[in-house]
């Protein structure tokens, strides 16, 4: 693997679009594989790429809050499609 393809956590944050320290907690829970250097942590790209969903409703690109849901809305367009639905 190639140091193109490991991002930092601060790297990672601006690709996902939350805090590094969101990305900090996701390392530690085991929902982003990283590689540990002493106190440094790079992320798999491949890895961010597995986290982001994209809204099928405003093509928006979010993360989902469980790391077990599939959710194919983004926060913001959830509850237009579950009123839709009803």
């Amino acid at each position: 693997m190639q140091d193109a393809d490991l991002l930092t956590a601060n790297e990672a944050a601006l690709v996902v679009g939350v805090t590094p320290d969101l990305i900090r907690r996701y390392v530690s829970s085991g929902r982003l594989n990283a590689v540990r250097n002493g106190r440094m942590i790079r992320i798999h790209r491949e890895s961010i790429a597995k986290l982001v969903r994209q809204c099928e409703r405003c093509n928006q690109r979010f993360v989902p809050k469980t790391a077990g849901s599939d959710p194919v809305f983004c926060p913001a367009c959830a509850p237009l499609e579950r009123r839709a639905m009803t």
